[in-house]
C-alpha cells in the first residue's frame, strides 16, 4: 500500500492531501479487520510510528480529510481529487457572500462584492490549494449570514432553524480549521459589548428582546458544538493521546514583538494581500453616519478579527483571516456607494478585480 500519496505539492498542503488519503484507506476497510479506531490504524504502520507529524492524522480536524477521501473514492488519489474540497468549499463561500451581500444592497452588485472577495489573490490561490483556510473562511461567512440576517425574515420554527444551521456553519467551520474557535470567541465579546452600549436603558423591552434573541441564539449553536464536536475531540484528544502530545501554547511572538505589533503586522498584510482595497474600510469608520444596525456583525467580525484575535492568538497569517476580506468588501462598497455613487463604487470594485 502507498500510504503517501504521489503528490507534487507543498508541505502543509501535502499534509492535508494525505489526511484524506489516510481516511480513504481507513474508510474503505484497507488492512486488518483488527483496527477498530482511527489513531490504531495509523499508528500499526511502522512509517507512522517514526514520523514527527503523525500525530496530525489525529490532530488536524476531519471534515477536510473525510471530503478529500470521497474525492479520492469518485476521482482517485491526484491533486486533482486533493484539490477539488478546497476549491467545492471557496465556490460555496462565494455563494453564502453573494446572498449576505443582498442584505445591503442591489443583487447585481451583490454580485459584484462576490466576485471581487473571490479574486483577491490569497482567497484564489488558498481556494484551488490543498489548504484548510478557504473552508473554514467560508463556513464562517455562512454562519454569519444564518445568524444574523437570515434568521430576521423568518418567524416561529423557521427562526430556530436559521439559528441551528448557523451552529452547523459554525461547527463546520470549526471541524475544517480549529482557529475558526478563535474568531467565535472574539466576535462574541464584541457584538455582546455593541448590544449593551447601543440598547437604550429606558426602552427595557427592546433591550431585553435583543439580549434574548442573542442568548437563544447562541445558546443553540454552542449545544450543536458540543454535541457536533465532542465525539471527534473526544477520540482524537483523549482515546487518540493527541493532547498529551501537544506542545505547550506558544507565545514567542506574543512576548517577543507584543501584542500592538501583531495588530499593525495584522493590518499591514490584510492591505498588501489585497492591494490597498482595505485602506477604503477605515473611511468607513470615519462616516460613522453611514452606520446602521444591521452593519454591526460585519464590523464585530472585523474589529475582533483585528484587535482581539491577535490577544490570544499569536500566529497571525493573513490566510486564517479570510472572512475579513468578505466583511470588508460589503462595508467598502456600502461606503462607497454612498459616499461616491454606485456606477462609481461598481467602477472602482471592477477595477480591482482587473488587478487581481
Amino acid at each position: 500500500m502507498n500510504l503517501y500519496g504521489n503528490f507534487e505539492l507543498g508541505h502543509d498542503q501535502s499534509r492535508h492531501a494525505n489526511d484524506g488519503v489516510l481516511w480513504y484507506y481507513y474508510l474503505h476497510g484497507y488492512g486488518s479487520k483488527d483496527f477498530f479506531s482511527y489513531d490504531e490504524f495509523i499508528f500499526s504502520f511502522p512509517e507512522f510510528s517514526r514520523s514527527k507529524i503523525a500525530w496530525y492524522f489525529l490532530y488536524d480536524p476531519p471534515l477536510h480529510a473525510l471530503l478529500t477521501a470521497g474525492s479520492y473514492t469518485v476521482f482517485g488519489i491526484n491533486e486533482f481529487a486533493a484539490r477539488l474540497p478546497s476549491q467545492f468549499l471557496n465556490i460555496l463561500g462565494i455563494l453564502f457572500l453573494f446572498f449576505l451581500s443582498k442584505e445591503f444592497t442591489s443583487e447585481k452588485n451583490a454580485l459584484l462584492i462576490a466576485f471581487l472577495y473571490g479574486s483577491i489573490p490569497l482567497v484564489f490561490h488558498l481556494g484551488r490549494d490543498a489548504m484548510l483556510d478557504a473552508g473554514a473562511a467560508s463556513f464562517l461567512i455562512g454562519w454569519m449570514y444564518f445568524s444574523f440576517f437570515l434568521c430576521k425574515t423568518q418567524t416561529g420554527w423557521k427562526k430556530y432553524l436559521c439559528f441551528a444551521a448557523g451552529g452547523i456553519s459554525l461547527t463546520a467551520a470549526i471541524l475544517t480549521k480549529y482557529t475558526a474557535v478563535f474568531f467565535f470567541v472574539g466576535f462574541f465579546l464584541v457584538y455582546v459589548v455593541y448590544v449593551l452600549r447601543s440598547s437604550n436603558r429606558d426602552e427595557k423591552s427592546f433591550f431585553s428582546l435583543r439580549m434574548r434573541e442573542l442568548f437563544l441564539c447562541t445558546s443553540i449553536q454552542i449545544l450543536f458544538l458540543i454535541i457536533l464536536l465532542y465525539p471527534w475531540i473526544s477520540y482524537s484528544w483523549f482515546t487518540g493521546g493527541v493532547l498529551e502530545k501537544l506542545a505547550p501554547v506558544r507565545t514567542e511572538n506574543w512576548t517577543q514583538h507584543g501584542y500592538v505589533y501583531n495588530v499593525f503586522y495584522l493590518f499591514y498584510e490584510l492591505i498588501i494581500e489585497s492591494a490597498g482595497f482595505f485602506v477604503f474600510l477605515i473611511f468607513f469608520f470615519l462616516r460613522r453616519n453611514l452606520f446602521q444596525e444591521k452593519h454591526a456583525p460585519l464590523l464585530s467580525y472585523i474589529i475582533a478579527a483585528i484587535f482581539i484575535v491577535p490577544v490570544y492568538f499569536t500566529n497571525i497569517q493573513p490566510r486564517y483571516f479570510l472572512a475579513v476580506f468578505a466583511c470588508a468588501s460589503i462595508l467598502i462598497f456600502v461606503f462607497l456607494e454612498a459616499f461616491l455613487s454606485e456606477k462609481t463604487a461598481q467602477r472602482i470594485f471592477l477595477s480591482y478585480i482587473g488587478i487581481f
